[in-house]
This record gives C-alpha cells, sequence and structure tokens, in this order.
C-alpha cells in the first residue's frame, strides 16, 4: 500500500478495511443498517461523481539536428534511453524531471537526423 502522486491513499490498509471502503457512487453505500448491523456514513462527498479516472497530461520535447555522417548523428543521441536528463530547451519547465524516453538516427536523403524525445514529470 502507498500513495499515490496526489498523496491520496491508493487502498484501504488491510488494519481498516473492516471500518473504511471505497465507493464508486454514492448508491453503493447501505441505507440504513448493512447484513452486519453497521451503519455507513460518507466521510467525503466525491470531487467529481461520475469519474473514476482522468488523463494527466504531459509536456513532451523533441530535439532534432542534422548531421553529414551516420557516426556523427549517433553520437549526438549517445545518452541513455529512459534515463533521467533534460533536453537542451525546457521551455521554462524548470520544475520536475525530464525523461529521454526515444532516440533514433534517420536518413532524410540530405542528411542524417539525430532525434531525441524527452518527457516531462511533474514529480
Amino acid at each position: 500500500m502507498g500513495k499515490d502522486g496526489d498523496g491520496f491513499l491508493e487502498e484501504i490498509p488491510a488494519s481498516d478495511a473492516d471500518d473504511y471502503k471505497w465507493i464508486h457512487s454514492l448508491s453503493e453505500k447501505p441505507d440504513g443498517k448493512d447484513e452486519d448491523g453497521n451503519y455507513w456514513y460518507v466521510i467525503e462527498m466525491p470531487t467529481k461523481p461520475g469519474v473514476d479516472y482522468y488523463d494527466w497530461a504531459i509536456f513532451v520535447v523533441t530535439e532534432s539536428a542534422k548531421y553529414r555522417s551516420a557516426s556523427a548523428a549517433g553520437n549526438a543521441i549517445d545518452k541513455s534511453i529512459n534515463t533521467i536528463t533534460p533536453p537542451n530547451n525546457t521551455f521554462g519547465l524548470n520544475w520536475g524531471d525530464w525523461k529521454l524516453s526515444e532516440a533514433n538516427v534517420s536518413w532524410d536523403g540530405k542528411a542524417w537526423i539525430a532525434t531525441c524525445v524527452y518527457e516531462h514529470s511533474g514529480d
């Protein structure tokens, strides 16, 4: 058990499972006593009724540069994929981390193109 990125519990601790329950809708709360004779109360009203999840937008920076040889382009992207490293330009996003998520070399008919893709994480 742990906390998610917003600091909320991901699940109810086993020690509290008899006293607290996650429900998706208020209609799941028993009216009156449940089968064990307990009354259930809502501790926190839903902040987004009917929403089970939401998408979290991330920033992506793609850097590309032209080179005369494939080896020069390869040397330019000679960074470890899936490591925490910022792009050359973060466009003012100086908080959080950047992950190098993709790197490749391609030929455009005139020059070798080295491309690195970075994804921003808010934590």
